[in-house]
């Protein structure tokens, strides 16, 4: 399957304008809302860490894992995965010792 981004530049307009059109974003989460990015894939696909501002992000199908860290420390390792269950290489100990944690968000539900 193919994996799909969507950033709110001004190539992408129209498009982002027909899918706002879709949705009306909750008033608690439009203080935090700076850009849209509306990521598109079928599983498993992922993305790196990364460090970046107060972020939202909303699952609309499927499922979604993220493992989380404290962005003072040291960058750990990258997860593997290659199902839709997750790091299929570490466990929850292997996890605790940099200090990540891990939630699955359903369709529906909003990490913040």
């Amino acid at each position: 399957r193919q994996h799909f981004i969507i950033y709110d530049h001004a190539e992408t307009v129209e498009i982002m304008n027909a899918i706002r059109e879709d949705y009306q974003l909750p008033s608690i989460l439009q203080t935090a809302s700076f850009e849209t990015i509306l990521s598109f894939g079928g599983a498993p696909q992922g993305a790196t860490f990364q460090r970046h501002q107060v972020a939202w992000l909303a699952t609309i199908f499927g499922r979604k894992h993220w493992w989380m860290a404290d962005p003072r420390l040291e960058k750990p390792p990258e997860p593997r995965c290659y199902s839709h269950e997750g790091d299929d290489a570490h466990g929850k100990e292997f996890w605790d010792k940099y200090g990540v944690v891990h939630c699955t968000v359903m369709p529906g539900e909003i990490i913040w």
